[in-house]
């Protein structure tokens, strides 16, 4: 009887270990299939793998398919840079020729040769960003209007640039709070993040780099000042001057300086 009683208990406590493991295995089935949870046990896995070279090739793939590049961390406004090795970008053989300056210092007179090797393949970004007639026609112009020629080389060169004009300078400049701050670009940039994986993939200090290196193209163009956050349309420029963008091909430019539309109107009358 005592035999039979053990053998009764043994086949419950049997059953009921089968029953939690299949609840068990049914919750885990149920947690794994959840996107959210494979996703992030697959990033617990990257991160424990902690292979750089696996991290940079992801990089190169998401950077492939997007339109947006940080490499202007390395590289400021630099107009006088620039201007200095322009004539060995409009050169046939301008690789090697630059491949030569990043060793020689002869024309960008930057210290260091690491700072160099940054700048060059940002110098070389801008410049093939527009076609040659363009520099051709830049070569001819006044240091003022270079200075603002430039901005609009950045805008065309880097998307992100062009997504803060537009998305953010230009809506604030309609709007009744006219300042532009680094957390105002920030906030841009996680916008931009949620369609972007490659800028989603950006680390907080890199996105800090961007917002502040474009504060310092606006500072420079002439767009707020030096140590505040207030915008300012460009009127030291005249219609004249300005005409000049409707001529290259690029009237949507004077909307992105800021230009109320009458005057914008006067401008293309003028160009034509």
């Amino acid at each position: 009887m005592d035999f039979l009683l053990t053998l009764q208990v043994k086949k419950r406590q049997s059953e009921n270990d089968q029953s939690v493991n299949t609840k068990t295995y049914g919750e885990s089935r149920k947690l794994w299939e959840h996107p959210c949870s494979r996703y992030r046990l697959w990033s617990a896995f990257r991160c424990y793998l902690d292979v750089p070279f696996y991290n940079k090739m992801t990089q190169r793939e998401l950077q492939k398919k997007s339109p947006y590049t940080a490499g202007m961390t390395g590289c400021g406004f630099m107009i006088d840079e620039m201007n200095r090795i322009l004539p060995l970008l409009m050169e046939d053989n301008s690789d090697a020729l630059l491949k030569q300056e990043i060793e020689s210092n002869e024309l960008l007179l930057i210290t260091t040769k690491t700072t160099r090797c940054r700048a060059v393949p940002e110098f070389k970004r801008r410049y093939t960003s527009m076609p040659r007639s363009f520099w051709e026609k830049y070569l001819m112009l006044s240091p003022k209007m270079q200075n603002i020629a430039m901005f609009l080389v950045l805008l065309k060169a880097y998307r992100i640039y062009f997504d803060f004009q537009i998305e953010v300078v230009l809506r604030k400049w309609n709007s009744f709070d006219q300042t532009v701050t680094k957390n105002n670009l920030l906030a841009a940039l996680s916008d931009i993040a949620c369609n972007d994986a490659f800028v989603d993939s950006w680390s907080d200090d890199t996105r800090g780099k961007i917002a502040s290196a474009f504060l310092s193209v606006l500072r420079k163009v002439g767009f707020i000042p030096e140590k505040a956050n207030d915008l300012h349309s460009l009127d030291n420029y005249t219609d004249e001057e300005l005409k000049f963008f409707v001529q290259i091909g690029e009237p949507w430019f004077l909307e992105a300086i800021l230009l109320p539309q009458y005057r914008i109107e006067t401008i293309k009358s003028i160009a034509l």
